[in-house]
C-alpha cells in the first residue's frame, strides 16, 4: 500500500482482487514454537537511500528498547550499512524487491519466509511507507500483537525546511511507537560508525538506482570543467563495478574538456564506498544512495535532485554544508514517469550554479 499519493502502484496484469488473495495466502508468519522473543522489530526492506533515512529515528527506538533485544528486518542493499551503524543488533537480510510474483514472490516465500520461524516480537514498527505486495507479505511473516505503520491518511503532506517527507514519516511513526515527542536531532539522519574529515578530493557519484535519476552528462561536464579553472584537485569518479567502462568513458570526456587528475573507482566494497565518502573534500551526486550518505555524514556536497517525486525523499540537509541543485518544472511529481524529451528538470540544471557551490579544494 502506497502511503504517498506522490507514488503510483506498479502496473500488474493481475486483477487486484486476485493480488490480495494471493497475498492472503503466501502471508502470515511461520509455525513453530517460539524459540527467541524481541521487544521490537524494526522492518525497512528498501534501498541504501532510504535506509539511510530511517537511520537516526531507528538509533533512537533501539536505545529505548535496547539494541541487542530487537531485530532489524532489512534489504541486501542496506545490509551492510545496517551492519555498521547496528552491529550489535540481529538481522534478517532479504531481497530488496520481487518485481515478479512467480519468478521472485513465490520463490521468496519458499526461500526467506523460514527465518522467521520461532521468531515473537513484542510489537514491529514498518518504516518502510510505501509497501507493494511482497512488502506487504514480509511484514506479514513477523508475528507481534502490535504494529505500527503509517498508511494513506497518517502519511504527513507537510515537511519543514530541510526535511523531506519521509522524515517526517519516520518521526512521526517513531512517535507513536515510543509515546512521546522527539527532537529533530533525535531523527536527522546522522551516521555515527565513521568520522568524517574534509580531504582534497572531490568525489563525484553521477549514477543513480535508475538511469533516469542520474546527473546528466551534458550538465555533469561543463560543471566540472569550470570547477577545474579554480582548482587543480583530484577527481574520483565512483559507481559500481557494473559501471566501470561508462565511468572509464566519462573520465575520459571529461579528462578533454578539462585536464587535471582524474580516478575512476568501481566495485569499492561497501566499507570502501563509505571511508571515500568520509575522506572527500567535497561530494558531487544524484539523488540517490551516495548523496543521502554524503549528507547523513554532513559533508561539503551538491547533490542532484529531480522533480520526479520532489519532496518524498529529497531535497534534505544536515547543515548549510549541503547544496541542492535542482530545476523547477511544470512537470514535477510525474512520479518519474518522464514524457519531456531529456528529462528536463535534471538537464536543465545550471552547471555554473553547481560549479559555484563546489568548494575549491
Amino acid at each position: 500500500m502506497f502511503s504517498s499519493p506522490l507514488l503510483r502502484p506498479a502496473r500488474t496484469w493481475l486483477p487486484p482482487r486476485l493480488r490480495e488473495r494471493i497475498g492472503r495466502a503466501l502471508g502470515g508468519p511461520p509455525r513453530g514454537t517460539v524459540r527467541k522473543e524481541f521487544r521490537a522489530a524494526i522492518f525497512q526492506l528498501d534501498r541504501l537511500g532510504d535506509f539511510v533515512l530511517t537511520v537516526s529515528a531507528l538509533r533512537t527506538m533501539l536505545a529505548v528498547w535496547g539494541e541487542e533485544r530487537c531485530l532489524l528486518v532489512v534489504s541486501q542493499a542496506a545490509a551492510p550499512l545496517a551492519a555498521c551503524e547496528f552491529p550489535r543488533t540481529p538481522r534478517v537480510v532479504l531481497p530488496d524487491l520481487a518485481p515478479s510474483l512467480t519468478r521472485h514472490l513465490v520463490p521468496a516465500w519458499w526461500r526467506e519466509r523460514r527465518q522467521f520461524r520461532g521468531i515473537a516480537c513484542e510489537r514491529v514498527v514498518c518504516l518502510s511507507h510505501h509497501r507493494d505486495l511482497y512488502k506487504q507479505v514480509v511484514l506479514s511473516w513477523i508475528a507481534t500483537d502490535r504494529l505500527h505503520l503509517l498508511e494513506r491518511a497518517t502519511y504527513p503532506t507537510v515537511h519543514a525546511e530541510g526535511w523531506c517527507l519521509e522524515l517526517v514519516a519516520h518521526q512521526r511513526l517513531a512517535e507513536a511507537a515510543l509515546g512521546r515527542a522527539l527532537a529533530s536531532d533525535e531523527v536527522l539522519p546522522r551516521l555515527t560508525s565513521i568520522q568524517a574529515t574534509d580531504g582534497e578530493t572531490l568525489v563525484v557519484c553521477p549514477l543513480a538506482s535508475e538511469p533516469i535519476r542520474r546527473v546528466p552528462e551534458s550538465v555533469l561536464v561543463p560543471a566540472l570543467a569550470r570547477w577545474r579553472n579554480r582548482s587543480r584537485a583530484p577527481i574520483t569518479l565512483s559507481g559500481p563495478s557494473g559501471a566501470a567502462a561508462e565511468l572509464a568513458r566519462l573520465a575520459a570526456t571529461l579528462h578533454a574538456a578539462a585536464p587535471g587528475p582524474i580516478e575512476v573507482a568501481a566495485g569499492d566494497s561497501f566499507g570502501e564506498f563509505l571511508a571515500r565518502l568520509a575522506r572527500a573534500g567535497a561530494v558531487l551526486a544524484a539523488e540517490s544512495g551516495p548523496g543521502h550518505l554524503a549528507t547523513a555524514l554532513d559533508k561539503r556536497a551538491v547533490i542532484a535532485v529531480g522533480g520526479g517525486l520532489h519532496g518524498l525523499c529529497a531535497p534534505w540537509r544536515r547543515s548549510a554544508r549541503q547544496t541542492i541543485a535542482e530545476h523547477a518544472t511544470p512537470c514535477y511529481h510525474c512520479g518519474w514517469h518522464c514524457t519531456q524529451p531529456g528529462v528536463p528538470c535534471l538537464s536543465g540544471v545550471d552547471p555554473a550554479a553547481i560549479a559555484d557551490a563546489l568548494p575549491t579544494l
